[in-house]
């Protein structure tokens, strides 16, 4: 790598010989080159090495990914593809429109009329508007009614496919009428009815061939004993000649089915705050709901006065449906309201045989008794049966009923079975009605807006005999409601505690056993029932 001449000469220091003999020093400029000498050597060694190194490993690389390469087999397919013919491709996109199926749903509103229908649905089809307003069955059904889901299906056009209405017919029944447009199928109509007559296009068909196509219906006009042979105009007989009128065919069917309503359960629970009926509306529980609610525990509980902040219940009921609609909702079927500490049960079941079931505690006990706990189902007590200042008179005087503060027109409800004795006038009393019950017992209503009985009628327990007002002696709208036994005075707040609950036959106390079971077991777990999950007797 250096040359002779430059490279330097480094040799042992001569050795001299004596005994005072000393090695000779190299320089500095001797030992300098030295050192660079052993640092250019060893660098371009680690150099070269490292290059021996990326050249092997480069080889080895692309030898391998040739020899992968190499293993990989390759074949060219060759296919010929025919496009199908123009028209192929565009009968799809021509057909479309008329293929095409809209589907739109709504509820009818009892101001309906077949244009303002069918403008919220978005139907623009006046063959089908004439046919409904022609059709009795249709308008009594579709039009004037409230709140029944009404469906249509429409092409791309928005002309009418098919229409159905549906409502309930009965506590576990609905109906469902159904109007479709019949493509490619031809009939007769009924005149009457404008219903599709089939046998009525048979005959049509037969009295006269060229007008087979459109299929006429006959209606009889008049018949004389005289024959005529013409085919077009009669029906030939030897002893009558029978005239027809032909009326062009609806395409429309008409069809109407009753079926059973489908039952689910749901659960929902509250806490009272303010009333029961604040709670119920909170909770999203329906009002129906609700007023059964405050009826199983009418004589068990007093919701004027007795509710507190803080009290809750849970419960089951029915919800019905039909089709996938809502139609309302049925029977509560159990619930648990504590009310001050209390524990209150009850739950729906009829025995074997009854025509009507009823509400029990788990003891097998019925709720309902002779009398109710108040005669109004919401409503607040503004004066009890206690000593008082009269209102109107400013004098202390003992106030001989309950005063219920209630909305002019609230409906007023007898507490018990009975006989109403009089309903009429009455000085301060205003509008009262006297309904006696067993026992020598009676109860008074007073300051009644309208009267709902007559004198001298039966009554049952909860109907509804007038409606709160402020007539007589009153300074606002209430009810006066008193109970007395031989026509003297009495607590009417204690009269639903004294009356006696009816007790479960033993014969059906096995069943109502497994069925109390179930409802303690939804109740607790706090969760959506199922008719699978819990079963009770309808």
């Amino acid at each position: 790598m250096f040359s002779q001449s430059t490279r330097p000469k480094l040799t042992q220091p001569a050795i001299v010989a004596g005994p005072s003999a000393q090695p000779k020093e190299p320089s500095f400029t001797e030992q300098v080159s030295f050192d660079l000498f052993q640092f250019k050597t060893k660098h371009l060694f680690y150099g070269l090495s490292a290059l021996l190194l990326l050249v092997g490993g480069a080889t080895y690389a692309v030898s391998s990914l040739t020899s992968t390469k190499s293993l990989v087999t390759q074949h060219a397919l060759e296919e010929l593809l025919i496009p199908p013919g123009i028209a192929t491709q565009l009968m799809p996109i021509l057909s479309a429109d008329k293929e095409l199926r809209l589907y739109r749903a709504d509820t009818t509103r009892s101001s309906d009329t077949v244009e303002s229908l069918f403008l919220r649905l978005g139907v623009d089809d006046q063959q089908a508007a004439s046919f409904i307003r022609s059709n009795a069955q249709l308008r009594k059904n579709l039009l004037g009614k409230s709140s029944r889901p009404v469906r249509v299906e429409v092409d791309a056009q928005d002309k009418l496919l098919s229409l159905k209405v549906l409502w309930a017919s009965s506590e576990r029944t609905y109906t469902v009428l159904e109007l479709t447009k019949q493509v490619g199928v031809q009939g007769a109509q009924n005149t009457d009815t404008g219903a599709i007559n089939p046998i009525n296009a048979i005959n049509a068909t037969a009295v006269t061939s060229a007008t087979a196509a459109t299929y006429l219906a006959p209606a009889l006009v008049s018949s004389t004993g005289t024959e005529n042979s013409n085919p077009t105009s009669s029906i030939s007989s030897k002893s009558f000649t029978q005239h027809t009128r032909l009326k062009p065919a609806s395409p429309y069917q008409l069809q109407q089915n009753t079926l059973p309503l489908h039952v689910s359960v749901r659960f929902a629970s509250a806490k009272i705050k303010t009333s029961l009926f604040a709670a119920t509306d909170s909770a999203q529980i329906p009002d129906s709901i609700a007023a059964q609610l405050a009826d199983v525990f009418a004589s068990e509980i007093d919701f004027h006065r007795s509710l507190q902040k803080g009290d809750r219940f849970s419960l089951l009921y029915e919800a019905l449906d039909a089709d996938g609609e809502s139609m309302g909702y049925g029977k509560l079927l159990g619930v648990e309201f504590v009310s001050a500490g209390v524990v209150h049960q009850a739950m729906y079941f009829k025995e074997s045989g009854a025509r009507e079931g009823n509400y029990f505690n788990l003891k097998g006990q019925t709720l309902k008794r002779p009398y109710l706990a108040a005669p109004l189902k919401f409503s607040r007590i503004t004066s009890g049966y206690k000593m008082r200042m009269h209102p109107i008179w400013q004098t202390w005087k003992a106030h001989k009923g309950i005063d219920y503060a209630a909305p002019t027109g609230s409906p007023v409800h007898t507490v018990g079975k009975g006989v109403v004795r009089s309903a009429g006038w009455m000085n301060g009393l205003g509008n009262v009605v006297f309904v006696d019950h067993s026992n020598s017992q009676t109860t008074v209503y007073a300051h009644l807006s309208q009267f709902k009985v007559k004198t001298g009628q039966t009554v049952e327990q909860g109907q509804v005999i007038g409606a709160v007002g402020e007539t007589g002696w009153t300074t606002g709208p209430h009810l006066h409601f008193e109970f007395r036994v031989n026509d003297q005075y009495r607590d009417p707040s204690t009269i639903a505690r004294q009356s006696t609950p009816i007790v479960l036959s033993s014969a059906s106390r096995a069943l109502f056993d497994k069925q109390a079971a179930a409802f303690l077991s939804q109740l607790s777990a706090r969760g959506d029932a199922t008719e699978e999950q819990v079963s009770f007797a309808q």
